[in-house]
C-alpha cells in the first residue's frame, strides 16, 4: 500500500484518490449513502492537497466532487456510468 509509505501532501492526495475511487464504486453499486460519505472523506483529504500533483488535476477532482455531492444531496442518484471528468490527453512523447 503505496500511501501507508507517504507522507504530508502526497499522503493524503492518494488517500483521497483512493477514497474518492470508492465513492464511486458505491455509488455504481447503488448505495449512495456510503458513497455520501467516502465523497465527503475524499473532499476533506483532497482540500489541502496542492492544485495539481503527480500529473493528477486536483483542483478539477475537488470540484467534479463537490459536484457529485450536491447532486447526491439533492435526491436519487441515476444509476448511469459515472465520469467524473473528461479523458485526460495522451502524455507527449517529443
Amino acid at each position: 500500500m503505496l500511501w501507508l509509505r507517504t507522507t504530508g501532501p502526497e499522503r493524503k492526495h492518494l488517500q483521497g484518490l483512493i477514497q474518492l475511487a470508492a465513492a464511486c464504486v458505491h455509488l455504481e453499486k447503488g448505495r449512495p449513502a456510503p458513497a455520501r460519505r467516502l465523497l465527503s472523506l475524499a473532499l476533506e483529504k483532497l482540500e489541502t492537497v496542492p492544485q495539481k500533483l503527480h500529473g493528477v488535476p486536483v483542483e478539477a477532482l475537488r470540484t467534479a466532487a463537490s459536484s457529485l455531492g450536491t447532486r447526491l444531496a439533492s435526491g436519487p442518484f441515476p444509476a448511469a456510468p459515472l465520469r467524473l471528468l473528461s479523458p485526460l490527453p495522451p502524455p507527449r512523447t517529443e
